[in-house]
């Protein structure tokens, strides 16, 4: 090993510590998009209480906790982050958007250019999340 065996443990440990530290920052961030967006889902606004607020963070917290105990390797839900967020950022929210302007700035190729740029992103995420649990992809 570059660093020797101590070095490497070491090393590992840090590699653990920085994770623990940038996941508890990174959580509530997340945490408050998912929280409002399932508020936004499920609630009536005159049903967005504190108690409900408190139920969903309990709820949300419980749900990544048994998660995190149960997956026993992380490079899975990274590797279907990925393929997800992918697909959507770089195929299907570009053709949405030029979709969603009006009609007079779209042609009639530029709409069907849209539209299978959409299917592409679509197929794009759909094949990498198959070939993950079918164990064609490792991580």
């Amino acid at each position: 090993p570059l660093v020797g065996s101590k070095g490497c443990i070491v090393v590992a440990v840090g590699v653990r510590v920085m994770y623990a530290v940038v996941l508890s920052m990174t959580f509530p961030l997340i945490h408050y998009a998912l929280r409002e967006t399932i508020m936004n889902l499920f609630f009536k606004p005159e049903q967005r209480t504190a108690s409900v607020r408190w139920a969903s963070t309990a709820v949300n917290i419980t749900v990544a906790f048994f998660t995190a105990l149960n997956v026993p390797n992380i490079w899975t839900p990274l590797q279907i982050t990925g393929a997800v967020a992918a697909g959507l950022i770089g195929f299907v929210i570009p053709s949405m958007l030029h979709l969603s302007a009006p009609e007079e700035e779209k042609t009639l190729a530029s709409k069907v250019q849209a539209s299978l740029l959409f299917s592409l992103g679509f197929l794009v995420g759909a094949i990498t999340i198959w070939q993950l649990f079918t164990g064609q992809l490792t991580g």
